[in-house]
């Protein structure tokens, strides 16, 4: 599987049509984009962050609350920018276990490209409870997929890893970012998720995945208001669990059902 899912290219972009980026582009016209100084402030390299999972339709018409309070993140000559991510696990699934079972420290391992600024990263994060997380980025030659020995050793140093780390997941993506102009927040929309491995794969075109993401956990801020107004609550989810559940028929249906 390892070779296979090394050399996987992601089949998400032929899938996905542009009128539904585009759609999103207008909708985001009314926002300035976010000034270099405003970037930096709002890094956020430890962050609470709270998830809600809200249909397409609902993400798209929450926009039209928030131009005045947040700035738009460019990529490249786009508002909408593309991601592609590859996951990391040891052979018998530690670190997504590890998640199913509410431990308060787990970890992700994943190599991220980012297609249009053409860079990709080596990203542990570490969960530290299940308010706080962190993550160390680590730059890579766009598109290289393979761990090498210095890769290997930071895994070591900042995971509790037992066992061979091999690759079990592609998620591919396109994603909205907001970056708040009086408050030290990012919003990111996720949609358009093909969530893939070398057995299977499935799009998940209904759905869109927000993250509000603080330095503290603030319930009032102009984003979680936009989401309460319209009904939305936050919940448990994760792109990668996602993915080894639907991919990984012998995990079972109670994963699914617990993470999505």
């Amino acid at each position: 599987m390892t070779n296979a899912l090394c050399g996987l290219t992601s089949s998400s972009e032929a899938r996905l049509g542009s009128s539904e980026i585009s759609d999103w582009e207008r909708q985001l016209a009314g926002f300035h984009h976010t000034p270099h100084v405003q970037l930096e402030a709002n890094a956020l390299h430890r962050r609470v962050d709270t998830t809600y999972v809200v249909p397409v339709h609902v993400a798209m018409s929450m926009l039209s609350d928030l131009s005045t309070d947040y700035f738009v993140l460019t990529a490249g000559p786009s508002l909408v920018a593309a991601y592609r991510t590859l996951y990391f696990d040891t052979e018998d699934l530690q670190f997504f276990h590890a998640h199913q079972r509410g431990i308060a420290r787990r970890y992700k391992v994943r190599i991220r490209h980012y297609p249009d600024r053409r860079v990709s990263f080596l990203e542990v994060k570490c969960r530290i409870d299940e308010m706080h997380q962190g993550k160390i980025r680590v730059e890579r030659a766009f598109g290289h997929n393979l761990l090498g020995a210095n890769d290997m050793a930071i895994i070591g140093e900042h995971t509790d890893a037992r066992g061979n780390i091999v690759p079990q997941v592609w998620t591919d993506f396109h994603r909205i970012t907001l970056v708040g102009s009086q408050t030290t927040e990012r919003i990111t929309i996720d949609f358009n998720m093909n969530l893939e491995s070398d057995r299977d794969a499935h799009l998940l075109s209904d759905i869109a995945v927000i993250e509000v993401k603080q330095t503290a956990c603030v319930r009032c801020s102009p984003a979680t208001q936009a989401l309460r107004a319209r009904g939305c609550r936050p919940r448990r989810f994760s792109k990668y669990c996602t993915a080894i559940a639907l991919n990984f028929h012998h995990i079972g249906n109670n994963s699914i059902a617990s993470i999505c």
